[in-house]
């Protein structure tokens, strides 16, 4: 699902022929990913070493849900808008979360 999202998300920046828009459409990704992190802190950024840490080494870690879809989603707004981000490592810290 997240591939086929990152393809139609990079087709649909690619069919942008005008340059004014296609930069607005890069400053919205990045404006969206900004009130995310703003609204949801920080842990959906980063690889995931934070979440890896109390998952594997805390007594009794608390689950966050909203980690796996801000590191679901971050990875699609981040690569649609064609800035120089991996996809593999926020994947794998992706799946991390959900566990």
């Amino acid at each position: 699902i997240m591939g086929q999202l990152i393809l139609w998300t990079n087709k649909y920046r690619n069919s942008l022929k005008n340059l004014y828009v296609q930069s607005i459409f890069v400053m919205l990704c990045g404006f969206l990913l900004a009130m995310i992190l703003y609204r949801f802190g920080t842990e959906a950024a980063g690889p995931g070493k934070q979440t890896l840490n109390r998952y594997l080494f805390e007594s009794n870690p608390t689950i966050n849900y909203d980690s796996f879809i801000l590191r679901f989603i971050g990875p699609i707004i981040t690569y649609s808008s064609g800035s120089a981000s991996g996809v593999f490592a926020p994947a794998l810290s992706c799946k991390l979360s959900m566990f």
